[in-house]
């Protein structure tokens, strides 16, 4: 497992070095022509741009929106964003919250400045509550929280009292594991997730897992959700969220208990300053 998951990894850090390697082999031709290096460097230069397009080509139909669009006949909306710890408070994170039309709205990765903001928007989010990690999360809500059972703060399950006439009352379980950056990493992320799956059976439903989990849906891993818990957005669940410049890797999904929301759908969110695509997710 361990070795896979390395691999995993690699992977990733050889696909961003492919599409870095064809921008920079498409400058180094142009330089070339330029230079007067004949014919040659201008079919480079055609290649190297032909290659850039296609790659550009595929990649955009998986590029995220620049805002969510209205809900219409949801039941409920959630809205998931890993705002990146280390950039500055932009507004633009802020307005993804307050615009997204979520009814619950998970973030990682609050930095204090940001968690200083957070109650410019409790007119739209009354309820929110921040973890105590060196990477906090917070959850907004339009209903009342509550704080019910944590492994860490890296994983963290909340109570939400929705009225019974909006649906009734359900559980939201936030996570954000470790980043799988180095072999140590990944056994520490991989036991946040064990952690996780061996509590699910006694865990109260319905019940929403969301966050940034650091690794993919058909990660061996997450083998335990399957028939348990269903990927929201169905085939649209599977697309990369990270990084934002060019989502390569689906690393924040998120999933709900069967059978409590058998149809959702997707919207996926570019935010400046931050690394992740988000997620706002409608459930039917």
């Amino acid at each position: 497992m361990e070795l896979l998951n390395w691999f995993w990894v690699m992977l990733h850090s050889l696909a961003y070095g492919v599409v870095l390697g064809l921008i920079l082999a498409l400058l180094f031709t142009l330089w070339a022509w330029r230079a007067g290096y004949g014919w040659q460097s201008l079919w480079g230069v055609v290649l190297a741009g032909a290659v850039v397009l296609v790659l550009a080509a595929g990649l955009g139909v998986l590029l995220p929106t620049a805002a969510p669009a209205l809900p219409q006949g949801s039941s409920l909306r959630v809205a998931q964003l890993n705002t990146l710890f280390y950039t500055a408070a932009r507004p633009e994170k802020l307005a993804f919250a307050a615009r997204s039309g979520a009814q619950v709205v998970s973030l990682q990765e609050v930095n204090p400045a940001l968690a200083a903001q957070l109650p410019s928007i409790s007119g739209t989010y009354p309820f929110q509550l921040l973890t105590r990690d060196r990477l906090p999360m917070a959850l907004l809500s339009i209903y009342p929280l509550t704080r019910t059972q944590a492994w860490g703060e890296r994983a963290v399950m909340y109570h939400v009292a929705r009225p019974a006439l909006q649906g009734g009352a359900f559980y939201v379980l936030q996570a954000h594991s470790q980043s799988p950056y180095s072999i140590a990493a990944v056994r520490e992320r991989d036991a946040t997730l064990n952690t996780l799956m061996k509590a699910l059976p006694n865990l109260p439903r319905p019940l929403l897992l969301v966050g940034d989990f650091n690794t993919v849906p058909w990660d061996a891993a997450l083998a335990p959700l399957q028939g348990q818990f269903k990927l929201a957005g169905d085939w649209r669940g599977w697309l990369p969220s990270f990084p934002s410049f060019i989502p390569l890797t689906p690393i924040d999904h998120l999933w709900a208990s069967v059978p409590h929301w058998p149809e959702s759908s997707v919207q996926r969110v570019r935010v400046a300053g931050s690394d992740h695509v988000g997620l706002v997710v409608d459930f039917k």
